[in-house]
């Protein structure tokens, strides 16, 4: 008997991005037997029988002879449920070769269930971005995933929700593209916290508007009870909001994550907050699978680390090519993969371990030996990595409560300054290096004070460059381009290689 033969395009993950596999089937004479080479994973030599059973509850006939499906390119491993649809499809069109060459330009996502239902998959924005960049421009996917699928450009979907539907209008040619209307990508989420909340804390709540502005890493340091996971909680009420191509990234980051699939698209800024035991996989990275760590899930927005001297060392120091680099490179067992790692680090950490040192309230009962071991559970390359550091201190009420209240600025106000003073700015000071920023931004007496805490030797390199950076986001929240001696004054007072001399003397 003539063999069969069929192709059919999808793809598999690689990071969090799609990469195209080629399906092929061939449908030989013998005794029955189905086999899939080409690395499959448990997951999808499973699929066979969830295939089967598929094909038969639609009251179509499985093939009782030999079928052969390989999986192109063989030397890469293939993993996902979503690969069910197309292992059907390959079958099913083997049986109609006069079909299969005219879908050999389509893709087909989805997984199926034993009635013949089409699952959504997750990860749906990464799989439909691959097949696009292999030039595939027509899709055949779950109609569930279609809310998610479609703020991908230039491709045109075709959801559905049933395998018998979709082999019924394979054999008649034609498959139905379903129009739906996107809905805006803006989001304004309404938070229960606000800055408004916080009494007392200007100068922290300055410095915090000055980090948001920037993107700018934050150290945090007060004794208890002074407000410091307070206000860097609601540091996500202020954080401006995405665009369309950070919404897609982020949402392709938590496709993959295991647990944390999303319904749609995200259009939140991710706020994240480990646990003090977390493991250094957890927060970078890795496993078996090789999955997203906090850091990468924290794209794009904060990544909060509260009491960050009782993480575990290691875990603290492999974050250090993480924020220099803005990405994580990650092997296991010949795979290599990279993960995008851009985001703001705020920590918070008491200045000693009895907690008062420096404290306006309490007298501090440790020694100096044991300020400085306590700071020891950060190495300098660490300390070095955070642009800011702010000393919190308790708030003393010398008002009544009454007349306190409504002095802070609102969340909402504090945002709308730190939106205007990004537009006003065609590149934000985390994306620019100092070479970039023209002489003329810099007067010559802001010049001469920064020169002057360079020589004095208390600014590495990556100080001087963090300095210039953070007199530049002050200059750009006062709605002036040119950075003068007051805006650089104000820059070294937050500056990390500059305050954090207060610990050690």
């Amino acid at each position: 008997m003539k063999s069969r033969y069929s192709k059919v395009m999808t793809s598999v993950f690689w990071g969090i991005e799609g990469h195209p596999v080629e399906i092929e089937t061939q449908i030989l004479g013998g005794l029955p037997y189905h086999t899939i080479v080409g690395l499959p994973s448990t997951v999808i030599k499973e699929s066979k029988e969830r295939v089967k059973a598929a094909i038969k509850s639609i009251g179509m006939k499985f093939p009782d002879e030999k079928i052969v499906q390989n999986m192109y390119p063989a030397n890469l491993k293939k993993e996902g449920s979503h690969l069910d649809l197309p292992i059907a499809v390959g079958i099913f069109l083997s049986q109609c070769e006069a079909l299969s060459k005219h879908w050999e330009c389509y893709g087909f996502i989805g997984e199926l269930s034993l009635d013949g239902k089409i699952q959504p998959v997750q990860g749906i924005l990464s799989l439909v971005d691959g097949l696009k960049a292999h030039g595939i421009r027509h899709l055949i996917i779950p109609y569930e995933n279609l809310p998610e699928a479609q703020y991908i450009e230039g491709i045109t979907l075709y959801p559905y929700k049933s395998l018998g539907e979709l082999f019924d209008h394979l054999k008649r040619g034609k498959v139905v593209n379903t129009e739906v209307s996107i809905a805006p990508f803006h989001f304004e989420k309404a938070y229960d916290i606000d800055f408004s909340e916080v009494w007392g804390q200007d100068l922290a709540i300055r410095a915090l508007q000055v980090a948001v502005t920037g993107f700018h890493n934050v150290l945090i340091i007060g004794p208890p009870g002074c407000g410091k996971s307070m206000i860097a909680e609601r540091m996500k009420t202020i954080m401006p909001e995405m665009s369309l191509a950070e919404q897609i990234e982020i949402t392709k980051i938590y496709g993959i994550s295991n647990g944390e699939q999303p319904k749609g698209i995200l259009t939140e800024r991710p706020f994240r907050a480990p646990h003090h035991t977390i493991s250094r996989i957890g927060l970078v990275g890795g496993g078996n699978q090789i999955s997203p760590g906090e850091i990468s899930r924290a794209h794009r927005g904060i990544l909060y680390l509260d009491e960050i001297g009782e993480f575990r060392s290691d875990a603290i120091e492999s974050l250090r090519e993480p924020l220099s680099n803005k990405m994580v490179n990650l092997s296991k067992g010949g795979r290599a993969l990279t993960f995008p790692s851009d985001f703001m680090l705020v920590a918070t950490m008491n200045p000693c371990p009895c907690g008062h040192y420096l404290s306006d309230s309490e007298r501090c009962t440790c020694s100096h030996l044991d300020v400085q071991r306590y700071f020891g559970k950060l190495s300098w390359p660490i300390l070095d990595r955070f642009d800011m550091l702010i000393y919190m201190n308790r708030v003393t009420i010398d008002d009544p409560l009454e007349q306190m209240k409504g002095r802070t600025k609102s969340s909402k106000r504090i945002r709308e300054e730190i939106i205007s003073a990004i537009n006003k700015r065609s590149t934000i000071n985390d994306e620019i290096s100092p070479d970039e920023i023209s002489p003329d931004e810099i007067s010559p007496d802001a010049e001469a004070l920064i020169l002057k805490y360079h020589q004095s030797g208390k600014l590495s390199m990556r100080g001087y460059e963090k300095l210039v950076k953070l007199a530049r986001t002050i200059a750009a929240l006062e709605g002036v381009v040119n950075i003068s001696s007051r805006h650089v004054l104000e820059a070294v007072r937050y500056h990390t290689g500059i305050q954090i001399d207060r610990f050690f003397k």
